[in-house]
Formats: structure tokens, C-alpha cells, sequence
């Protein structure tokens, strides 16, 4: 594996036999855009940031055939949100709108290739089956219905993550005059004047 670790995706650092596709490459575009918002970009998780970034980006351990394998903290934040949380919010509105968005399809990517195991199916005549309920147990009749027809994705072509680029970067509040603030070197230093007495 010679890509940069911290914006791998989640599959392919989760199982490094995986071949790289599009979606690879496009989840680690929301990767790099999401490091660079957390650390240089306002937001509400400033206070807590220090104590779960490493764990998000650079969480792996090695492997005796040489390769990492990790990941589990990526996929779980951008499944459920973990670490920053469902009511994270950025203070640049147009790059909140784009990350939303942008997190919704890499969730839809990875459920995509990450399915539920299939439920247990029992034919009971042409027109009905018993379906195994995971919810509420045992087995339900439910008609029989055609096979879902395969859903495009939105990181199946740089179409998507283009436009939101184009949205996020015309909108009219876009931040025009806002320089960086490394926000975990700011947060270092306040730690070691606290740890120092330093004032």
C-alpha cells in the first residue's frame, strides 16, 4: 500500500486485499477536505478534536505480512457519525453544506459494498414467501417482488463531489478573508502552558 494512510478509505484500510476503485479515490477526497476542516476551519468540536483526531486518521496496527490494517474509527464516524458527532456543525455554512452532503455519500458508498447479511427466505407458494424478521423474530409472509435494481451511486464519478466543489466555492458566504489557524498546534500549546504553568 504506498497511499498516504490518513486518507485511505475506510475499505481499503480495513482490508488491504481490497482493489482500489473510483470510490476509493473519491472517499479520500472527503477525507483530505474533512482533515483540513477539522483542523484549519471554526467549528463546535474544537474542545474535544485533540482527543480523537489521531484515532480517525492515523489508527492501524501492522500486520506480519507488513501491511496496516485499521480503519474501524473512519468507517464508524462516517456511518454513524462517531467522534464529531450527528450535530457537528462547521462555521463556514457553504463548506457545512458541502461535508453534509459529502459524508452522505461516502455512508452511501460503504453501505453499498457493506450489506446486511441476507435474511433467510422460505418459498411458500408463486405469490408469497416467509421472510425472516430480524426485528421482531421468527418469520413473516410478504409477497414475492422483482430484485432492486442496482443503485447508482453518487461516488460512482467525480460528477457529484464536482458540482458540490462548484456550489460550496460560488456561494455567496463563502469565507473570503479567513486565513488558517492550525487548531491542534493551538491546542498543544495551550496544554503545555497549562502542564508547565507557563501563562
Amino acid at each position: 500500500m504506498k497511499d498516504t494512510w490518513e486518507f485511505m478509505s475506510s475499505l481499503l484500510v480495513t482490508n488491504h486485499h481490497t482493489v482500489k476503485t473510483i470510490q476509493d479515490d473519491m472517499e479520500s477526497v472527503v477525507l483530505v477536505v474533512l482533515y483540513c476542516a477539522l483542523r484549519y476551519f471554526g467549528h463546535n468540536r474544537h474542545n474535544t478534536v485533540t482527543a480523537w483526531f489521531d484515532v480517525v486518521f492515523s489508527q492501524r496496527v501492522l500486520l506480519p505480512d507488513g501491511n496496516y490494517l485499521g480503519g474501524e474509527a473512519r468507517e464508524g464516524l462516517f456511518m454513524y457519525m462517531h467522534y464529531i458527532r450527528r450535530d457537528f456543525s462547521l462555521d463556514s455554512r457553504p463548506l457545512d453544506r458541502w461535508m453534509r452532503k459529502a459524508i452522505a455519500a461516502v455512508r452511501q458508498w460503504i453501505e453499498s459494498e457493506s450489506p446486511p447479511p441476507p435474511a433467510r427466505v422460505r418459498t411458500v407458494d408463486s405469490t408469497s414467501q416467509l421472510v425472516e424478521s430480524h426485528e421482531e423474530g421468527g418469520f413473516k409472509v410478504l409477497p414475492k417482488v422483482a430484485p432492486p435494481a442496482k443503485q447508482t451511486r453518487r461516488l460512482d464519478s467525480h460528477a457529484y463531489l464536482k458540482r458540490l466543489f462548484e456550489r460550496c466555492l460560488s456561494s455567496e458566504d463563502w469565507p473570503e478573508k479567513d486565513p488558517p489557524v492550525d487548531i491542534l498546534l493551538s491546542k498543544t500549546a495551550q496544554t503545555w502552558k497549562w502542564a508547565t504553568g507557563h501563562r
